[in-house]
Order: structure tokens, then C-alpha cells, then sequence
């Protein structure tokens, strides 16, 4: 486990990147656009939720810090939070697409700095209403006022010390933070006996041992402690360097690729301390127990904090607590915390970093070599270090936090579940508002229409609101449940979004109504009831239908004949010698009426009333709810004639019947048995245009 090249490796790890999955799925906005863009919801029913719903009994702690999800973990642990609530850990940066699944989450905690807090604050601002937290731990020194501002959102917010409270307050006067301590487990970092055989063990018997713990980031400007250190070594020779961190190369194999760190080996050499480091490495997956630590911490006689920014202040309570002197910069947490208690060294410049504009510190790389100089020199104001450091590590100590802490989170989670679990039942009685969209076939905006009537009855508070064309709003507003018919895409948010225009399966081999039910979230078993027709439609209808009727005849029947498609088209439609035919057959007796969008010439009959090409939608609808029956190919009638509940006897040709018909009351269906679909409109798309699959050779001209 050891080396003897320049830098040497210690068995002595450190914990390392300590992430928990969520349990991510997709997190459902229960508010989606309804401007021009229309989305499908495939979200759960009211029942299945109901079903599924579990208590609100999850916690989840955001952050970016390994020490931070290290110290959260222990304190709420020791708070019995754990125990109490199923805590769960994520990274900052995972919390990207998909979010975690909120539904059953009664607290989001952030914790880290104002990044944390507003990453959260978007994440909880999904439709989900759920209750979060800030623990901020700002690392700079000045943060932007405007970067504060979604901390209003939070239930509370709290920060472990003086100079990060006064940093929020500067920010955002109206914030009052919370005064919640960190803790350090003093009973597991504390002297040992064993302190003497442990520098034996590493090698450093009588030497002056200088010892940082960070990660290999830029943030932690470790080239200026390997500079001081060497300036160091002019005056101390034996003195030697102990670096716990998390990376030997400039781009590490075993961390993120994003995280760049110090190429420690080219530092060394460049510095002239070869020979004179120890590095324990740690990995994400390998890292030291607290022990471990604690055992690191005794074979020092100085620990450097060489951040620019460090808004938690761990290692300084750890080595403090360890009996190790502590030098540190002259800004925030660590002049804080080490004033009075350890050596402070002056900084050498201050900036603002991008993009946030953030002020950092770069401390005196002179001055620290001093410092460790003195420190080195001086066995009495080493020990002052170590009393004075010890007694503040101990008045933050774990038990300590975790009392202080215990009462915030449990009344905090107690309330935000009391609430969610009263918005839940607002947000259940509230009227939800539904858009429903079908452009195109009448025979499909009926299915949606039949779709639309199951929700409402399962959900009779929902506003339903119904998208199509120009040409079929008037009917469709015939339909009462419908509380609007739009002909464009309206403005404005619904809590559910049902576009059976772009995302229909046209390759589904079931049925299209039950299929849009199924996306709906409601099983439909029959056609929408029966619109009330306009006065007027109806007694122009029954108008039409007696023009060229014998006075003396009154029909035992009338049979309404559609033999067309939509737009005539040549697959759905019959020929005019089968049109003739049909009308021919029908019983002396009876009456028939001929519908079609075309007119239909050179087809006549005694009991015959050709209205082809002469009505509108709305006036071939009102014919169809007065007569006693409809024989028709595959069309728009033959599925308004089901909804008005008449005799059906539908003709189909290559698409299956039980595709349109299941839904129907009271049908005959016939279609017939063919090796391919009829020739015409429905060729598949070959190299040299339309194309029947039989005739590879055909041209289409």
C-alpha cells in the first residue's frame, strides 16, 4: 500500500462521494401549456392514485458536499429523524430530468449553499406544492442579493454561524435565518494513546507534520500550500506534508468528469518538496470511516485550510476536536471558528468569481509559511491551540446538534405533511379543468367525445373543454357535459391535457374509443349519449324527408342509405351501380334516404328522398336521429346513427370492424375477405410513387 516514489500513498482513506438514489421517476406537472403545443397526460386516475398513495413519510436532503451529506447523515441519525422519517440523499447535480419522485415526500432539505437552495426551490416548483428547507452554508464572502431572493419560498431557513446568518440577512433583510449548529462526533475524533506508534507506523517520528484535508478541486488552492510548504522546508528540513484527498492526476480516472483537480506529483516537483508528501487517497467507492480520520488527524501537528471558500468548517472541528492546531485564512467560517483558538494567516487578494459573482479569498502564501514557522517553534502555543480548540469542539459537539436540531425538523415535518395532506384534499375538491382535442373524422372526435363523458362522470367537478375543427364545433357544443369548444388552440393552463390529435396509435389494432378511454384513464363501454338536436335542424329535417313523398304514403320505415366516405373517398365508398342496387332493394313500403357530402345523380326510386349534396354536417346529423335505421360504409353517419342508438348495419373494407365498432349498441357489421386492401387511395408509397403491393411493376401516372 505504500510507495516510495515522490509522492508516497497512505493506506489512510477518505470518505468519499457518498450519493443515494431517489427512486427518480418521472415527476407528472399536473399544469401543462394549452397554447399551441399540446401534450398527452398518460398520468394516473383518481382511483389508481388513491390506491397508490403512500404517507408522507419521506425526507429528502439535497446537496453538493460530500462533508455536508456526511454530517446530515450523522445528525439525523443521531436526531432519530432516520428512524422516524425514510431520509433519502441527493446530489445537487442529479437533480436534473428526470426529478425525484415528490408524491409521497413530506420535507425537501437543502442543504449546502445558495446553489442548493435554489435548485431545490425549482424542483419544488413543479405543480407539486411540496415544503423545503434551506440549511445554507455559503461559502463566499459576499453573495449577489438576487441569488437569495427564492429563499422566501422556503419554510425556513437556517445557517450554523454568525458570518453565514449576517451574510443572508445582507442579502435578503426580510430573511431571518435560523441559528442550527453543526456537530462532531468528539467521542470518535479525540487524542489517542496511540498517537506516537501511529507517526512511528507512517514514518514521521520527529517530524513536523503539516496535514490538509480537501478535495483535489480549484477551489481548494492547494499549489499555495505546496508553495509555503516548501518555503517551509528552507527552515525546517525534516518537516513533511500529509494530504488526505481525492485525486493523484490532473484528470482523475475514479471521479466525475467534471471535476478537475491538481496534477500533485507536477506541484511537488515544480516546488522541490519530492519525497516529502504523503498522500491517502480516497475514491467514491473506497473511503475511510471516521476512525480512519480521526487516526489521520493524530499524526499531525498543524492542519491547513487552504479553501477560498468553506462555508461548513468539518475538518477544523475535527482536528480541533483530534488536539491538532489549526491554521486558517482570514475570512468567514474558518477566522470564525480559529480566531483566538489556532493561527490566522492574512489574505493576499480577494475576487469575484463567474458566473455568480461570488467574492472568494486566496489567502498570503508568505504569511502561511510563517504561521506554520511559528507553530513549528513555539510547543507552548501549540498546546494553547490544542486546549482552546478542544474546548470549542466539544460546544459543538454531535449530541448537542442533534438536540437543537431534533424539535426544528420533527414539528417542521409534522406541519408540512398536515399541509400537504390538506392542499391533497383542496386540490381533489377543486374543479379541475380538462382540454380534450380532435380535429379530424367525425367518427373520431365522437370516440373522444365518448372518452371526454366517461371522465366527466367518474370526475363531475372537471371543466371540460373541447378542441376541433370549424366544421365540427357546432355540433360538438351540442353536447352539454362540454363547458367550451374552442376551433383553436386557447391560452391559458389546464391541469390535463388529452391531444388525441397528435399522439393517436393509428397502428392499434384494438378499439380506437376504448384505446382513447385507456389515455384518459377511464374505461368506456359505450358511444357518448345522445346530444338534444336544435329545434330547428329537426323540423327542417322532417321537412326534407317528405319532399317528393306522396301525400297517401306514409313509409312502415325510413332508412337512412350513406354510401360514401369521407370526401367520397374510392377505398369507403360504394359504386353508383351498388348505390342503385341498394336503393332498389329496399321494401315498397319503406322509405330511404340517400346522405352523402356529393351529390349522387341517376339513382331513382318511388320511395326514394336523395339529399345528397345538399346538407350540412349539422342537417344530415338531425335527418339521422329520425330515422329508424342506417345502412352505411365506414363513416361518420354510420357512428352518429350508433350514438343516437339506431340500427346499424356498417360496411367496411380494409379496416377491421371491431377497430370502430365495438362500442356500438346494435350492429350488424360485414366486411369482406381479402388477400389485400381494395385497390385506390390506400396504395403503400413504392420507389416510383403509390404502389399496389401485387403489382411491383405498376407506374403511377
Amino acid at each position: 500500500m505504500s510507495s516510495t516514489f515522490p509522492i508516497r500513498v497512505s493506506p489512510v482513506g477518505r470518505t468519499g462521494m457518498l450519493t443515494s438514489a431517489c427512486g427518480h421517476a418521472t415527476a407528472k406537472t399536473l399544469r401543462s401549456a394549452g397554447s399551441a403545443c399540446f401534450l398527452l397526460s398518460r398520468g394516473l386516475t383518481n382511483r389508481q392514485a388513491a390506491g397508490r398513495q403512500s404517507p408522507l413519510s419521506r425526507l429528502i436532503v439535497v446537496s453538493s458536499s460530500t462533508r455536508a451529506d456526511q454530517f446530515s447523515r450523522r445528525l439525523l441519525r443521531r436526531a432519530g429523524i432516520t428512524r422516524r422519517y425514510r431520509a433519502e440523499w441527493v446530489r445537487t447535480d442529479s437533480l436534473g430530468q428526470p426529478p425525484p419522485d415528490l408524491t409521497d415526500v413530506a420535507g425537501v432539505l437543502a442543504l449546502g449553499g445558495y446553489q442548493e437552495a435554489l435548485r431545490v426551490a425549482e424542483l419544488t416548483d413543479l405543480g407539486q406544492e411540496v415544503p423545503w428547507a434551506a440549511y445554507l452554508l455559503p461559502p463566499s464572502l459576499v453573495v449577489p442579493t438576487a441569488e437569495f431572493r427564492p429563499l422566501a419560498s422556503a419554510d425556513w431557513v437556517g445557517a450554523p454561524w454568525v458570518c453565514s446568518r449576517k451574510r443572508v440577512r445582507d442579502a435578503v433583510s426580510t430573511l431571518r435565518p435560523r441559528a442550527l449548529p453543526v456537530g462532531v462526533d468528539t467521542s470518535v475524533f479525540r487524542p489517542l494513546m496511540s498517537r506516537e506508534s501511529l507517526r512511528a507506523a507512517e514514518g514521521l517520528s520527529g517530524r513536523f507534520v503539516v496535514g490538509c484535508v480537501a478535495e483535489n478541486e480549484g477551489h481548494n488552492r492547494l499549489p499555495a500550500l505546496f508553495k509555503a510548504f516548501a518555503a517551509l522546508r528552507s527552515e525546517v528540513p525534516d518537516a513533511c506534508l500529509r494530504l488526505l484527498t481525492d485525486a493523484t492526476t490532473y484528470w482523475p480516472k475514479h471521479s466525475a468528469p467534471q471535476r478537475r483537480g491538481w496534477d500533485l506529483a507536477e506541484l511537488s516537483g515544480r516546488y522541490g518538496i519530492d519525497g516529502h508528501v504523503q498522500l491517502g487517497v480516497k475514491t467514491p467507492w473506497y473511503g475511510a470511516t471516521d476512525r480512519d480520520l480521526n487516526a489521520f488527524y493524530n499524526t499531525l501537528d498543524a492542519l491547513v485550510v487552504c479553501g477560498v471558500g468553506d462555508g461548513l468548517g468539518m475538518e477544523i472541528l475535527e482536528a480541533m476536536s483530534a488536539g491538532v492546531p489549526v491554521v486558517a485564512p482570514d475570512y468567514g467560517v474558518p477566522a470564525e471558528l480559529v480566531h483566538g483558538r489556532g493561527l490566522i494567516v492574512r489574505l493576499a487578494a480577494r475576487w469575484l468569481s463567474s458566473p455568480h459573482s461570488e467574492e472568494l479569498a486566496l489567502l498570503e502564501v508568505e504569511h502561511l509559511a510563517e504561521q506554520l514557522l511559528r507553530l513549528q517553534q513555539d510547543a507552548g502555543l501549540r498546546q494553547a491551540c490544542v486546549r482552546s480548540g478542544r474546548r470549542v469542539a466539544h460546544r459543538f459537539s454531535l449530541e448537542d446538534a442533534a438536540a437543537a436540531w431534533r424539535p426544528v425538523l420533527t414539528q417542521w415535518l409534522r406541519e408540512a405533511a398536515g399541509r400537504r395532506r390538506r392542499q391533497a384534499r383542496a386540490e381533489a375538491a377543486r374543479p379541475k379543468t380538462v382540454l380534450v382535442r380532435r380535429d379530424r373524422g367525425i367518427g373520431d372526435v365522437l370516440f373522444a367525445l365518448s372518452a371526454a363523458h366517461q371522465l366527466k362522470c367518474e370526475q363531475p367537478r372537471t371543466r371540460l373543454e373541447f378542441v376541433t375543427l370549424a366544421r365540427h364545433a357546432p355540433w360538438v357544443a351540442w353536447f352539454g357535459f362540454v363547458d367550451k369548444v374552442h376551433v383553436s388552440a386557447p391560452s391559458g393552463a389546464y391541469d390535463r391535457t388529452l391531444d388525441y390529435e397528435q399522439t393517436l396509435d393509428y397502428n392499434f389494432s384494438g378499439d380506437r374509443c376504448q384505446w382513447m378511454g385507456k389515455q384518459a384513464g377511464v374505461e368506456v363501454s359505450a358511444l357518448v349519449p345522445p346530444p338534444e338536436v336544435p329545434a330547428k335542424l329537426v323540423a327542417k329535417a322532417t321537412k326534407l324527408m317528405a319532399w317528393r313523398q306522396r301525400k297517401s304514403h306514409s313509409p312502415r320505415r325510413v332508412l337512412a342509405l350513406a354510401p360514401c366516405g369521407s370526401r367520397s373517398t374510392l377505398v369507403r365508398s360504394l359504386s353508383l351501380e351498388q348505390v342503385r342496387l341498394a336503393v332498389a332493394s329496399v321494401p315498397p313500403e319503406d322509405a330511404v334516404v340517400l346522405l352523402c357530402e356529393e351529390a349522387i345523380g341517376g339513382v331513382t326510386a318511388p320511395n326514394l328522398v336523395n339529399l345528397s349534396g345538399q346538407l350540412s354536417p349539422e342537417e344530415a346529423i338531425a335527418v339521422v336521429s329520425l330515422c329508424d335505421g342506417l345502412v352505411g360504409v365506414d363513416s361518420g353517419l354510420v357512428h352518429w346513427a350508433g350514438v343516437f342508438r339506431k340500427p346499424v348495419v356498417a360496411l367496411f373494407t380494409h379496416i377491421g370492424a371491431l377497430q370502430r365498432m365495438h362500442v356500438h349498441s346494435n350492429f350488424i357489421a360485414i366486411q369482406p375477405s381479402l388477400p389485400c386492401a381494395p385497390c385506390g387511395d390506400v396504395w403503400p408509397q413504392g420507389p416510383r410513387g403509390p404502389q399496389p403491393p401485387c403489382r411491383p411493376d405498376y407506374r403511377w401516372t
